[in-house]
């Protein structure tokens, strides 16, 4: 009985465990398209009003650490 208990409790932590890893890589995923997608026409058309209004949105996240800003050749602009 006690075996099949602690199995059991072992696989649902590890199921939970790969759950919560996997629900966080989606939301990863998901914050990064959007703020590709809130930040490509203010750089296609060099809207700087734009721009500065994603970023410090961005930067106004609890979850945001560091911002930083590339061109399409890979070269750092802007680290915040």
């Amino acid at each position: 009985m006690v075996v099949g208990s602690t199995g059991f409790w072992w696989f649902l932590i590890r199921y939970q465990e790969r759950e919560l890893l996997r629900n966080s890589v989606k939301y990863g995923i998901s914050f990064v398209d959007n703020v590709k997608r809130s930040t490509r026409h203010g750089m296609l058309y060099y809207h700087a009003a734009t721009i500065q209004n994603t970023v410090e949105a961005i930067g106004a996240a609890a979850e945001v650490n560091k911002i930083n800003i590339f061109d399409s050749k890979g070269k750092l602009h802007i680290p915040l």
